[in-house]
C-alpha cells in the first residue's frame, strides 16, 4: 500500500470515530503540546505558534499554494495519487478561508476611547516604567484576522524571548480564544482605525460619562418649572386657610 493510500485510509478511520472515541488521541495531542512548550521554555526558544506576528483565525490557516504538476507520460500511479491527495488538501484549505470572512473590523469597545501613545521608555525592554503597562487594554490588528481586544498581563524579563530578532516586552491575553501571546510593542506601530496596517495597534482607556446635553438640560429645567407653577396655587389656598383659622 503506498504512503497517500495509508494517509486516506487513516483519514477515513479518524472520521469514523466518534466524539468520545477522539477525546483520548485529543488529550495525548495536547499533553504533547504542553510538553514541547515547556521544553522551548527550558531552552530559551520562543515557541513559533502564539505570538510570533500572525494570529491564526478558529480552524484558520493560510492557502496553500496549488502544486503544479508535472506533465509526463512516465509518472506512476503513486504520483497521480500524490497529487490527488495535495488537490483534496488545497480545496479543504480554500473551503476554511471561505468560511473565516472578512478580517474583524476595528471598533472600540463599549465604554472606552482610543488612548495617547504611551512614552517611548514604557515599551523598552526590562525599563521599570514598562510595568504601569500591565494591566492596560489594547486592540491589535492581527495579519489575517483583524482587530482583536486583549490585555497587557505580563511584562517579559528574558532577553533570549525574541520576535523578528527583537526581544519581547509584553505578553497579551486575548479572550477571542484564550490565549496569551508574546509581543513586541513599538511606537512606529501605534495606529487605529480601518486603514491602519497589520500589527498595529492601539491602547485603550475608559471614556468619560457623557456630559447631559444642553437641549435636554433645557428640557429639564422647563418640566421643574411648569411643576413648580402648578403647586403655587395650592399653597396660596393652603395658606389663606391658615390666616382664615387663625383670624376665627
Amino acid at each position: 500500500m503506498s504512503q497517500p493510500d495509508i494517509a486516506r485510509k487513516l483519514g477515513a478511520m479518524w472520521k469514523e470515530l466518534g466524539e468520545e472515541e477522539k477525546k483520548p488521541y485529543e488529550a495525548m495531542a495536547a499533553d504533547d503540546l504542553e510538553r514541547f512548550k515547556k521544553e522551548c521554555e527550558a531552552a530559551g526558544i520562543e515557541p513559533p505558534t502564539p505570538g510570533s506576528g500572525k494570529k491564526k483565525a478558529a480552524g484558520g490557516g493560510g492557502k496553500k499554494k496549488k502544486a503544479k504538476k508535472e506533465e509526463s507520460e512516465d509518472d506512476d500511479e503513486d504520483d497521480k495519487d500524490e497529487e490527488e491527495v495535495e488537490t483534496e488538501e488545497v480545496k479543504e484549505d480554500e473551503e476554511e478561508d471561505e468560511e473565516e470572512g472578512e478580517l474583524l473590523a476595528y471598533a472600540l469597545p463599549e465604554g472606552f476611547r482610543e488612548a495617547e501613545a504611551p512614552p517611548k521608555e514604557a515599551l523598552t525592554f526590562k525599563d521599570p516604567t514598562a510595568k504601569t503597562m500591565v494591566g492596560r487594554k489594547i486592540l491589535y490588528n492581527w495579519e489575517g484576522v483583524g482587530w482583536c481586544e486583549g490585555e497587557i498581563v505580563k511584562c517579559n524579563g528574558n532577553k533570549l524571548k525574541t520576535i523578528g530578532g527583537d526581544p519581547v516586552n509584553f505578553y497579551v491575553h486575548y479572550p477571542i480564544d484564550d490565549d496569551t501571546s508574546a509581543h513586541n510593542l513599538e511606537l512606529e506601530q501605534y495606529a487605529g482605525g480601518e486603514k491602519a496596517a497589520a500589527n498595529s495597534w492601539v491602547l485603550l482607556e475608559e471614556a468619560p460619562a457623557e456630559a447631559e446635553a444642553p437641549a435636554e438640560a433645557e428640557e429639564a429645567a422647563e418640566e421643574a418649572a411648569a411643576e413648580e407653577a402648578a403647586d403655587e396655587p395650592a399653597a396660596e389656598e393652603a395658606a389663606a386657610e391658615e390666616v382664615a383659622a387663625e383670624e376665627s
